[in-house]
């Protein structure tokens, strides 16, 4: 079959490979020990300074007349090192790979080997030499790849700390090539006496103050790339201080009103909270204490204490609560604002003194009729006129004083007749 007979002609020719090879090793071998003196060839490295994903080509500066075999070497001069060898014979020649051949390397009719997408573990030492009758020519080269520097990994990334303490940041990078780190602190480089490790991996900030809070970066940098850390915030510990509780004070509730309780406090790291009710641990830990409807129960001393996890100090505020049946809640939602309340207050208080006033008024009325005022005062006049003086009324014992009629009223009437309408 026609892909049998492909196949048989491939097997051969491997074959005949394998016998040149064998061939070769075998000349090169006696060529050795006939050889008078190895000579030293150049080999140039371009680009000299390879990057991370680049193309290399090694290539000799010169080749021995009359060569039969050139093999490539990745590190020192061992079968287990060949990458690729070159044969010279038969012409036009042919190559054959070696255990240190990764699929990257070819090599071309001047023994020149190339190497493409790099990648930061090819640098090292590269061997090549040329080998037939009376030849024996050897050379190598340096190959250092510039990796592209990843991101570097700054460490602790936040942190917050007492007052004058020491703090170590680590720049982590995975780098076998050099490389140079910056350290930075709010975008600015931090002072030229920082304590920076030799290696410039590490910052410590000696006796801590809220100076030296910040946002820090390090950064790693070499000849192809430089990259920026993850930020690490810095920050000084404080507090709790400031604590309040909104509403404040005494807060008076409607039977089945909502109650609602705001507690906050300055405080780094954020404060942790806890409620009290009259003594009594409350299993709520955050700010906000909220009962949906509050019964007698509910009414009396609610605490809240705020706790700083770094300073280890904590700080206490209360507030009281009745729980009444009458009136609105001046403290829960829908109530009445303080503004409100301030008015009814005042305009309360105006009508009590104009009433007290006027109570007075008529009181000291009552007891001076004559003092005068700059109203118009009715002056009663003597409504009664030609009144006897008192004393007992003598009738029948003088019979020519009886005329039939009392003398006493005889006479007793109003002069003023409008005086009398006022009456009536």
């Amino acid at each position: 079959m026609p892909r049998m007979g492909g196949g048989h002609c491939v097997h051969s020719q491997q074959n005949s490979r394998k016998k040149l090879l064998f061939a070769a090793s075998i000349l090169s071998s006696c060529f050795l020990l006939s050889q008078g003196q190895t000579e030293t060839i150049a080999v140039t490295v371009e680009p000299a300074m390879p990057r991370e994903g680049d193309t290399v080509t090694l290539k000799p500066g010169t080749i021995p007349e009359n060569p039969i075999i050139c093999p490539w070497y990745r590190g020192a001069a061992a079968d287990e090192n060949l990458i690729i060898a070159l044969f010279f014979f038969p012409s036009p020649g042919g190559f054959t790979k070696g255990p240190a051949y990764t699929g990257r390397e070819t090599v071309d009719s001047s023994c020149s080997l190339q190497i493409t997408d790099l990648k930061s573990n090819y640098s090292g030492t590269y061997r090549l030499s040329f080998d037939g009758p009376g030849i024996t020519a050897t050379g190598s080269a340096n190959v250092t790849v510039i990796e592209k520097l990843s991101q570097p990994i700054l460490s602790p990334t936040n942190y917050v700390s007492l007052e004058n303490e020491n703090i170590t940041l680590y720049c982590n990078i995975s780098s076998s090539n050099a490389f140079n780190i910056s350290w930075y602190r709010n975008s600015g480089p931090v002072s030229p006496e920082a304590d920076i490790s030799e290696n410039k991996k590490n910052l410590t900030l000696r006796n801590f103050t809220n100076a030296d809070a910040g946002i820090y970066t390090c950064v790693a940098s070499n000849q192809i790339n430089s990259e920026t850390s993850n930020p690490s915030s810095i920050t000084l510990a404080y507090g709790p201080a400031d604590i309040k509780v909104e509403p404040a004070g005494v807060i008076t509730l409607k039977l089945a009103s909502k109650l609602d309780l705001l507690c906050t406090a300055d405080s780094n790291p954020a404060a942790q909270f806890q409620w009290f009710i009259n003594g009594t641990v409350q299993h709520v830990t955050n700010n906000r204490f909220s009962v949906d409807s509050v019964a007698w129960k509910d009414g009396g001393n609610y605490t809240c204490q705020a706790n700083n996890t770094v300073t280890k100090n904590h700080a206490l505020v209360s507030v009281i609560v009745k729980v009444t049946n009458q009136g609105p809640s001046l403290s829960s939602p829908g109530g009445l604002g303080g503004g409100a309340i301030a008015g009814i207050v005042l305009a309360s208080l105006a009508v009590t003194l104009a009433l007290t006033g006027t109570l007075f008024y008529f009181f000291c009325r009552g007891r001076h009729p004559n003092v005068k005022t700059d109203s118009p005062v009715i002056i009663a006049p003597n409504l009664y006129e030609n009144i006897l003086p008192s004393g007992p009324v003598r009738t029948g014992a003088n019979p020519e004083n009886n005329s039939g009629t009392s003398q006493t009223y005889e006479t007793l009437q109003f002069r003023d007749q409008a005086v009398y309408q006022e009456i009536k």
